[in-house]
C-alpha cells in the first residue's frame, strides 16, 4: 500500500516536530527525500523516517505508538503489536494503546488477547467507560451476550443515562430474542440521545417485524437526522412493502436508488411489488435492472424468469431459469421451474 504525498508530509512533520529537534540542514535533506513527482513509495520512507526516529529515541513510547498505528493501517498487525507491547512496557498510562492493542488482536482474529488486553485496561482504569463500551461491544461481537450485559450493567452503574450502554444492551436483547427488553433498551437510549440514529433504525426494525405502524415514525427519526442514509430508506420501504402498501413502498425503494444506483436489493424488492400490482412489464425491467447491478443474484434471474415466462417470452425465461441452477444447482424451486418450462416448450 502507497500512502499519499500529504500524508508522508504529515508524518515526517510530525517526527521532526514533536521527537527530535531538526537543524535547517537536516530540514532541507529531509525534504530533498521527497521528489516532485509522486511515485515515490512514500510508504516506505514514513518507515524508514519511524526507524530512525526510534534509533535515537529507544524510550520514546509516542513514536512506538504512532509506528504501530503505520504497522496497522497497513494490516502489519504483528509489527504493531511489538510495537505497541514496547509503548505499554515504556508507560503503560495511556489508555489509547491498549484500546489500539485490542483492535489490532481483533482484527488479526486474535479475540481471547483482545479481550484480555481491554479486560485488563478496564481494571488498570476503571474510570474509563469508553473502555467498558468497548469491551461490551467485542464480547457482544464474540457472541459472549451474558458478558456483554454484564459490562453494560457497570457502565449503567457509574452512568446511569448512558445512551451507548443502553444501546448495546439492546443489541444483546435482540440477539437473545428478547424483543420486548429490546425494544426498552432502545427506547431508553433514544431518551438520553435523541440523535441517536442507530437505536431509532433499531426500533423501526423491531416495531416492523410485528406489522406495528409505529415502525414508521422511528424511520423517520432515524431520517430526520440522516436525511439520505439508505439503509433507513430501503427499511423503510420494507415496511410499507411488508403493510401491503405497494405504491408508497415502491417510491421509497425508487428513493433509495436515487442515492445509490447499484442497490441490487431495492430493484429486486422493487420489481416483487409490481408482481404483486400485477404489473408484470414493471416487475420484469427490475429484475432485470437487478441482475445487472449484482451479476450473481440469483432470486433476481429466477423471477426475472418468472416474469418472462408470464409475458409468454418461454426461451428467455428458460434461459434465466438455467442460470439460478448453475449458481444453485439444488434450488428445488429453479429445477421445478425449468421442468415445468421444457414441458410448454416441448422438451
Amino acid at each position: 500500500m502507497k500512502i499519499s504525498l500529504n500524508n508522508f508530509v504529515l508524518v515526517v512533520l510530525f517526527l521532526s516536530t514533536c521527537f527530535f529537534a531538526c537543524t535547517s540542514d537536516s530540514e532541507s535533506a529531509v525534504k530533498n527525500d521527497i521528489p516532485e513527482e509522486t511515485t515515490v513509495d512514500a510508504s516506505e520512507i514514513a518507515r524508514s523516517k519511524f526507524d530512525n526516529a526510534l534509533k535515537e529515541n529507544p524510550k520514546n513510547h509516542e513514536l512506538y505508538y504512532q509506528r504501530a498505528r503505520y504497522f496497522y493501517d497497513l494490516e502489519g498487525y504483528d509489527q504493531a503489536i511489538n510495537d505497541l507491547k514496547k509503548a505499554i512496557e515504556i508507560d503503560s498510562s495511556f489508555l489509547n494503546y491498549h484500546h489500539l492493542l485490542a483492535d489490532v488482536y481483533m482484527d488479526y482474529y486474535k479475540s481471547k488477547p483482545a479481550l484480555n488486553t481491554l479486560r485488563d485496561a478496564a481494571t488498570q482504569f476503571p474510570d474509563s467507560i469508553n473502555t467498558l463500551l468497548k469491551l461490551s461491544e467485542f464480547e457482544f461481537i464474540l457472541k459472549q451476550y451474558d458478558e456483554s450485559i454484564k459490562t453494560c450493567d457497570k457502565i449503567l452503574r457509574k452512568d446511569g443515562q448512558n445512551a451507548e450502554a443502553y444501546y448495546m444492551l439492546g443489541r444483546n436483547f435482540k440477539v437473545r430474542k428478547e424483543t420486548k427488553r429490546a425494544i426498552n433498551s432502545f427506547q431508553t437510549c433514544v431518551e438520553n440521545d435523541p440523535d441517536h440514529i442507530d437505536a431509532y433504525f433499531e426500533l423501526g426494525n423491531l416495531f416492523d417485524q410485528q406489522k406495528n405502524p409505529i415502525a414508521e415514525k422511528y424511520y423517520d427519526n432515524a431520517l430526520r437526522i440522516e436525511p439520505k442514509q439508505v439503509g433507513v430508506i430501503f427499511a423503510k420501504a420494507n415496511h410499507y412493502h411488508n403493510m401491503g402498501k405497494l405504491n408508497k413502498a415502491v417510491e421509497h425503494y425508487k428513493k433509495a436508488i436515487v442515492i445509490d444506483s447499484q442497490y441490487a436489493d431495492a430493484y429486486y424488492n422493487t420489481g416483487l411489488a409490481y408482481l404483486e400490482m400485477d404489473s408484470i412489464q414493471l416487475g420484469y425491467d427490475h429484475f432485470d435492472l437487478t441482475v445487472k447491478a449484482s451479476p450473481t443474484y440469483i432470486m433476481g434471474y429466477f423471477y426475472r424468469g418468472y416474469a418472462s415466462e408470464a409475458l409468454g417470452k418461454l426461451n428467455e425465461a428458460k434461459s434465466d431459469y438455467e442460470r439460478v441452477l448453475s449458481f444453485a444447482p439444488e434450488f428445488t424451486r429453479g429445477i421445478e421451474a425449468l421442468e415445468n418450462i421444457n414441458k410448454k416448450l416441448g422438451k
